[in-house]
């Protein structure tokens, strides 16, 4: 199964892929196995690719991913390359997220970890929260 979605001026938003799926109409969710989500800058260029081992859609905005979730940055001069995690809740319309599971983040000469994280994946921001520890590698010249 594969989706696009855009937003109201017509610019493609995400596309959202998924090795099977179940909708709930009673209750409004749609469960998704094996789901791996891109978001897209200014509808051309692919800024974000997530994936887990499974998702609920709940309603049309709010997806939450469980298992494994993995989170890379697809642009090129990305400072955050790789985001790991158990947990993830992502509003589809704003492209908040957050995650009250442990987090790691990698990327350039930078490891860090948190117990939770919140962001957006608009405007590229990621913050840990509670017990951050971090390692940073300085560049060689």
């Amino acid at each position: 199964m594969e989706s696009t979605s855009y937003n109201a001026k017509g610019i493609r938003s995400y596309r959202l892929e998924s090795e099977h799926i179940e909708h709930f109409q009673k209750i409004d969710e749609t469960h998704f196995n094996e789901p791996v989500l891109w978001t897209y800058s200014d509808g051309k260029e692919e800024e974000w690719r997530v994936s887990s081992n499974f998702a609920v859609l709940e309603g049309n905005r709010t997806l939450v991913m469980t298992g494994k979730v993995r989170i890379f940055n697809l642009l090129p001069d990305a400072q955050i390359k790789v985001v790991t995690t158990e947990q993830l809740t992502l509003d589809l319309v704003t492209r908040d997220f957050w995650s009250d599971t442990e987090t790691d983040i990698t990327g350039v000469s930078l490891q860090t970890r948190g117990e939770k994280s919140k962001g957006n994946f608009g405007t590229h921001q990621m913050e840990l929260i509670d017990q951050v520890k971090s390692r940073y590698e300085p560049k060689s010249k």
